[in-house]
């Protein structure tokens, strides 16, 4: 069974008003399959958006959203997922993991077998989907970035077209 939507909202309330649910998805339906590895392209759909984005994912709430003295975590072996999938716990133990709606299987994913990332750097993808999101520099809480207004409107624009889409689902 998927993560039931009162649960993934208390995730996306622990990371500010700023991100929606419907905002992540459509960034990642515009980031689409040529920003995951080759791997992992072939199973992505617009439908699941967040199918292979943890690691995009955790790095950016890692880097632009997580308090200070939150963890990356990793974990293997969830049924049904042939990688590692990443999230993100807050120092009070809140685990935050907004792509966990990939899965059909939440029931089943073992949070207490996660190992901590040593090394968590802040990748490309990830600025990109920052970019899309509107968030300015990494490790500055909340706020919005001040991108360019004709970016700003381009990003509404397909914003509002992936929503379409999703609500037509």
């Amino acid at each position: 069974m998927k993560i039931s939507d009162k649960k993934l909202q208390q995730m996306y309330d622990l990371c500010g008003e700023d991100l929606t649910k419907e905002r992540l998805h459509s960034a990642l339906i515009l980031m689409g399959k040529r920003q995951l590895l080759p791997e992992f392209r072939k199973s992505w759909t617009p439908e699941n958006p967040t199918k292979n984005y943890c690691y995009v994912v955790a790095n950016f709430v890692f880097h632009y959203l997580a308090p200070e003295g939150s963890q990356a975590y990793s974990l293997k072996g969830i049924p049904g997922d042939d990688g590692v999938h990443h999230f993100v716990k807050w120092p009070d133990g809140e685990i935050v993991d907004l792509a966990v709606d990939q899965f059909n299987n939440f029931g089943q994913i073992d949070y207490s077998k996660a190992e901590p990332v040593g090394n968590f750097p802040l990748r490309s993808r990830a600025k990109i989907l920052a970019s899309l999101l509107g968030f300015d520099s990494p490790n500055k809480g909340k706020g919005m970035s001040s991108i360019d207004t004709k970016e700003l409107k381009l990003f509404k624009g397909a914003s509002r077209v992936a929503s379409r889409y999703l609500r037509s689902r």
